[in-house]
Order: structure tokens, then C-alpha cells, then sequence
């Protein structure tokens, strides 16, 4: 640790806690305004500055070590001075603000001592939905308005109760902070000493790698999933038999769903509303899961907001200062930044997807998809554009009555720009990331396939030859994992795998980080232990598929196996490649229209199956395209 931010715990706690947060807004302002100099100068005559900081032990020695030097009536940054300091100092103030944050909400135990901010046990309370007071504003939509928009009024006052002293002050007592912030800080040193993602992870910043430590630790270690709850007599595997209408269930909470062993015994599984006593509960569906992380977000001074998806999904967003922002995050799924997930990993056909702050609604559906506006307009028919519209303005109106001059006008400008965000969105093909081509991994396997969530990739892409291909007689397709990547000819480029797929199961892009290895295989934790992908040519009806040739590179370990099979446009006529061979040529489908090519991947044993068949392996680094299909185009 620098030695001025060792000197300014010398100081006593309010000229301390002080410090800290001035010092952290100074280099916050730098590094979100690098090229602003107004930034980089602190007038020593600034009252902040001389009655604050100055008197500080260490705080000058801070920013000395930030690289500030000494002018005439100023401290001054230079424009050419690097930030590696400035970033190194903010991430350890960053530590001190938590454990101030942390001390704030822990309760004092006897002789004054501090109780452990890693306890997971908190205060037990009767639980009850009127634990706490949600404030309240006048009803907008009236019992003749459509549903949908009475719920998104209901949602619109839900959030506020994430404002709750008393909840955030119970969220934080039971999250690890300083566990997290060490782990993130670990992520950071693990980046920069492989020189893999450094770039990245430092543009990011601390806070956006500890809400990523924040998702991993609320998924596997805090939060549980219940399908169906063990019997709380004989803890024998239950089976549901509707909804409890018994006075002492609707009493603990605003539904309970009946559960029967196969002895008779009831179980009840309350839904609790409130996620202060999900604090306690720990488990539940997507909707508890979302609830209760949200609410941490907030207690831990994230800007945050819940995200609710009409097609029966919850997430949460979470305001990035360093990318200015909002964050995809699911803490169901344990994963950030990937929001084509529903539609592309999912199969999802999204229609309304709305996010709720406390102090803003917005309609971000766009921002969620990259099928074209007129496939996702004509399934929006819950209500009139008008009517959304209208009361997504009275409630944020409502919702920013009171605020700021200055918070409004931020929300209003962050409005415009995520706006104009989207308007560039739909039919957008970016490569998908690797999580966002996987199905669903909460809830079991039964429960994922009766939602059709298993990971089914339909992109109906087909490929087809250009006019100088079609002279030329020959077409050739060509994919690199390791720069996943397809090659058509020697002009025509597709970013992505799942791109350049007539459709997919359980396959996905791993990274090896520790052998430097590239390759396809089936998603980790996927629903089923199979997975397949299947490519398609078509000809114009001026020419007819030739001969075929095939490279099939591949690689399986233990039981794994992959099947290769090549069929016409008749399904009956197709060919298996030999197993084992990674060249396959063939004149039998001569005279075809359209040819698909199909890999099937099975087998393997243990906990990484998944990884014992695995198709076009190579180094991360190589820029060879092993995968290749190579066909004869005649008139």
C-alpha cells in the first residue's frame, strides 16, 4: 500500500472518512475525464481543498504519489503524466471507503468489538411482507387499464423499497465486502500477469471486477434454487398440488405454493416479496433471486435497477461509472454483460423488456435482442406504443419529482445517450460472447426443457456462393476458433460461430487459458450431455452442388465421440464420415440444390464430458482455419 494512504488512518475518523472520499472523487474525475484539464488542477484556495484535505495526514502525500506536482496556487496533473499511479491509489482508497462502508453497518458487540463483515448470519426476525414501509405515490393506471401496464406501475414501486436504510443496513451486515474486494483485486494481478484481458479489466476498473466477484459469491456461496422443496418432516422428494389458500400461509406471504411428499406430508414454499427476508431465507426462483441481489447492489451504493422481462424473466443492471454504462447482470445464471443471452442462448422472443430504478423507468427491449424491429413490434400487443409511452413519462416524472436539479439533468442526459444506444441495436450481428450462446443453467433439467430454455441456437443462416464464385466453380467456407472467425472466399468475413450455424445445441467457445487452447464443445452444465451443430449450403437453381470435400478437424479424449453426416436435400440421402476421419470427400451428392453438414458430440466421462469431444482445437494464437468445406458448383 502507498505510504500516504497508509498515513490516513493516522487521522481521527470524520477528518479520515473525509479524506478518503475526496480523494476518491479527484482521481473519479480524472479518470472519467482524462483529457478535461479542469480536472487535473485543485486550487490550493478551494475550501474542500484547504479545509479538508490539507489538514489530512497523508492526503497531500496521495496525491503527490498520483503524480500532482506543485504550482503557483495549485496542484496540477500533468496532461503527459501516465494514470497507472492514480489508478493503484484509487483502488486502495477504494478498500479503505469499503471497510468504512462495512464498519457503518455492523453491529457492536459487547466491550465495543466489531462482529466479522464475512458472517452470513443475521438478526432473526418474524417474517412478515410488512417488515418494512414502501413509500407511496398516487395510482396512475385504473382496474380498466390493460394488465401489463397496472404491473408496470406495480414494478415501479417496488424498487423503491430497495431504498430502505433499514434493508440496506441488514444486506450489508451480510455480504463479504472486503473478501470481494480482495478477490477482485487478485482478478486484476491474475489479468496483468498473463497479459491476457489486461486491457480490458483496466478499463473496467475495480468496482465493475468486484460486482462481477459479487455475482459469483451471491450465486455459490449465498443464494440457492428450489424447484420443488424437500418435505420438512421426513425430507423426502416432493411434487406440487397448486396454491395454498390457508390463512396462516397467505399471512407469511403474498403467495405459497403446496408441496406433498409421497407420505402426505404438506410443505409450503412461501414467494416472499420482500427481499429482506429473502436476506434470510437464501433461496427461491429467478424473481428472489433478481429481488435480493438488487436490494445488495443498493446497499453497497451501486446504482441499480430491476429488470423485468414480460416473457417470465427478472435480472438486475447495474450502473458502470467507469464505462458510464448500464450492466447487464443475471445473478441466477452468474453472468455479466451478455445481454443477447435470453434471445440467442434462451430462444427467448422477447416483446417487453422494462427496467426499473428509483428514479427512472425505461424501455430497454432493444438493447436485449438482434432480431429486426418489425419481427419484435408485431408481438408487442399488450398495449398501444402511445399508452407505454405515456405512462413510462408520468412515472419517471413522478419518480424525479423531488431529485436534484444537477441528479435530474444526469438522468436525463444518461436517458438520451442509452436511447441513442439502442437505436443501433436491433439486427445488429456482434459477435456473440460464449455465455451468450449457452442455455440455461438454474433450475433443473425437467424444468429447463419445459421451458424450451436449454440453449438451442436457430439462426436459419445458409450459406450461398457469390457471382464469382459460381464462375469459378468452387466455393470454399472456412472457420478459426481460435479467431472465431469464418472466411468465405478471400473477401467475405462472419465474426462468431453461432453466425455462420443453420442451428445449434449445447455447443460453445471455450478458452483454455492455462494450455492456450481454442476449440468448440458442448456448453459446460448444459441440460443435455449431447450436443450438435449444423451448417447449410444452398446453390441457385442456375447450379448444382459437385463434388464435396470436407476437413473435419477434431478432438476427443476418454469416451468422447464425434459423428460427422452429410445429407442432400433428400434427408435420405446422406453419408456418415468414418469415425476417426478428419477428411471426407464424396460425388454422391452431385446434382443437389442443398447440402447440410451435421457434427454430433457425445460421450466422455466425469464432470468435464462436456470437454471430451471437441472440434477445430488449436492454439489461441494461431491463425491457420482448420475447419474447412470445400464444394464444386456445376451448371
Amino acid at each position: 500500500m502507498m505510504r500516504g494512504v497508509e498515513q490516513l488512518e493516522d487521522n481521527p475518523r470524520d477528518v479520515y472518512e473525509t479524506a478518503v472520499r475526496l480523494l476518491m472523487t479527484v482521481a473519479d474525475n480524472i479518470l472519467n475525464n482524462p483529457r478535461d484539464i479542469k480536472y487535473r488542477r485543485l486550487k490550493l484556495a478551494n475550501k474542500s481543498v484547504s479545509e479538508k484535505l490539507l489538514p489530512a495526514s497523508g492526503a497531500m502525500q496521495c496525491l503527490f504519489e498520483m503524480g500532482f506536482d506543485e504550482g503557483d496556487d495549485s496542484l496540477v496533473l500533468a496532461m503527459s503524466t501516465p494514470l497507472n499511479d492514480l489508478k493503484s491509489i484509487r483502488d486502495q482508497l477504494a478498500i479503505l471507503q469499503s471497510k468504512i462502508d462495512a464498519s457503518k453497518s455492523k453491529p457492536r458487540q459487547s466491550g465495543g468489538a466489531v462482529a466479522s463483515t464475512s458472517a452470513i448470519k443475521i438478526a432473526e426476525e418474524p417474517l412478515t411482507e410488512d417488515s418494512y414501509i414502501i413509500p407511496t405515490f398516487h395510482p396512475i393506471t385504473s382496474s380498466m387499464s390493460p394488465a401489463f401496464l397496472r404491473s408496470i406501475e406495480s414494478y415501479a414501486h417496488k424498487v423503491l423499497q430497495y431504498e430502505s436504510k433499514a434493508m440496506q443496513d441488514k444486506a450489508r451486515r451480510v455480504v463479504p465486502v472486503e473478501e470481494l474486494w480482495v478477490r477482485a483485486q487478485k482478478t486484476l494481478r491474475d489479468h496483468q500477469s498473463e497479459k491476457v484481458g489486461v486491457e480490458e479489466a483496466e478499463d473496467k476498473g475495480l468496482p465493475d471486477l468486484l460486482l462481477y466477484e459479487l455475482l459469483q459469491w451471491f450465486k455459490y456461496e449465498f443464494f440457492s434454487w428450489v424447484d420443488h422443496p424437500d418435505c420438512i418432516q421426513c425430507k423426502a422428494k416432493t411434487s406440487p398440488v397448486g396454491m395454498s389458500k390457508k390463512p396462516e400461509h397467505l399471512k407469511e406471504a403474498g403467495r405459497t405454493e403446496l408441496y406433498v411428499c409421497p407420505s402426505g406430508h404438506e410443505t409450503p414454499f412461501h414467494r416472499y416479496n420482500n427481499p429482506a427476508i429473502l436476506l434470510q431465507t437464501r433461496r427461491g426462483r429467478c424473481g428472489e433471486w433478481a429481488n435480493c441481489f438488487t436490494l445488495i447492489c443498493r446497499a453497497l451504493n451501486m446504482d441499480a435497477r430491476l429488470v423485468h422481462d414480460e416473457t417470465d424473466h427478472v435480472w438486475t443492471e447495474v450502473w458502470s461509472v467507469t464505462q458510464q454504462r448500464w450492466i447487464h447482470c443475471d445473478a441466477c445464471e452468474a453472468i455479466m454483460d451478455s445481454p443477447y443471452t435470453y434471445q440467442a442462448g434462451w430462444g427467448k422472443k422477447l416483446n417487453y423488456v422494462i427496467a426499473f430504478s428509483r428514479d427512472d423507468v425505461q424501455d430497454v427491449t432493444w438493447k436485449y435482442t438482434q432480431e429486426p424491429v418489425k419481427v419484435v413490434m408485431n408481438r408487442r400487443n399488450l398495449c398501444t406504443e402511445e399508452q407505454l409511452q405515456n405512462l413510462l413519462n408520468v412515472l419517471r416524472y413522478r419518480l424525479q419529482e423531488k431529485v436534484s436539479s444537477a441528479r435530474k439533468a444526469f438522468l436525463q442526459n444518461r436517458q438520451i445517450n442509452e436511447l441513442m444506444a439502442m437505436i443501433s441495436v436491433p439486427g445488429s450481428h456482434r459477435v456473440l460472447k460464449n455465455t451468450e450462446t449457452q442455455g440455461r443453467i438454474s433450475g433443473s433439467d425437467e424444468w429447463r426443457r419445459n421451458r424450451k430454455e436449454t440453449g438451442q441456437i436457430n439462426s436459419n443462416w445458409v450459406w450461398k456462393p457469390n457471382a464469382q464464385e459460381l464462375e469459378a466453380g468452387r466455393m470454399q467456407i472456412k472457420f478459426s476458433a481460435a479467431q472465431n472467425l469464418y472466411v468465405k472466399g478471400t473477401e467475405e468475413k462472419m465474426n462468431g460461430w453461432a453466425s455462420g450455424v443453420m442451428s445449434a445445441i449445447n455447443i460453445a467457445r471455450k478458452v483454455e487459458r492455462d494450455w492456450k487452447m481454442v476449440y468448440l464443445a458442448r456448453t459446460e452444465g448444459a441440460v443435455s450431455d449431447d450436443g450438435s451443430l449444423v451448417w447449410r449450403i444452398e446453390v441457385p437453381k442456375s447450379h448444382k452442388i459437385g463434388g464435396v470435400e470436407l476437413t473435419l478437424p477434431a478432438a476427443t479424449f476418454d469416451s468422447g465421440k464425434i459423428r460427422w453426416k452429410i445429407c442432400g436435400e433428400n434427408p435420405d440421402l446422406c453419408f456418415m464420415v468414418p469415425h476417426g476421419q478428419t477428411t471426407f470427400k464424396t460425388s454422391e451428392l452431385a446434382g443437389c440444390s442443398a447440402i447440410t453438414i451435421k457434427a454430433d458430440l457425445t460421450g466422455g466421462s466425469g464432470t468435464c464430458a462436456w470437454q471430451h469431444a471437441q472440434i477445430s482445437r488449436q492454439l489461441e494464437n494461431d491463425s491457420e482455419f482448420p475447419l474447412q468445406f470445400d464444394v464444386e458448383l456445376i451448371k
